[in-house]
Order: C-alpha cells, then sequence, then structure tokens
C-alpha cells in the first residue's frame, strides 16, 4: 500500500513568517486577529497557521485602503 501525505489547497505561513511579511511584531499579529483586523489563523497544537492567500489578500487590502483606491 502505497501513502500520500494529505495536500493542502494553499500553503500555510507560521505566526514569525507572517510577522516577519507584515512588517511587525508577532503579538500584534495576535492582537490584530483578536480584535478582528487581521485574518483568523489555524490553532495547530500550540502553534498559529495562516493562509498565505489570505494575508497576501488582508495585505492588498490594506494597501488599496493606503492609496486610497476603491473598487469598480
Amino acid at each position: 500500500m502505497h501513502y500520500t501525505p494529505p495536500k493542502f489547497p494553499e500553503p500555510l505561513m507560521s505566526l514569525g513568517r507572517v510577522a516577519a511579511t507584515v512588517g511587525v511584531h508577532p503579538r500584534t499579529v495576535l492582537r490584530w486577529q483578536a480584535a478582528g483586523t487581521f485574518p483568523h489563523g489555524l490553532k495547530a497544537g500550540r502553534s498559529w497557521r495562516w493562509s498565505q492567500a489570505a494575508v497576501r489578500q488582508w495585505m492588498a487590502a490594506r494597501s488599496k485602503e493606503a492609496t486610497g483606491e476603491t473598487r469598480a
């Protein structure tokens, strides 16, 4: 029998990676998540993981807000 590991639909990012990508301290990411201003992560044991796509979308939305762009 051949084992095939499960495939995730998208890569997951650790708290440290998310914080470095966004440019803030890891506690800030957790505070934003608790406040509902950052995508909710997935708790895996004692570690948090975030969808790479969700983090990218959040960053793109923040960038549009900062530049004043709106959807047409």
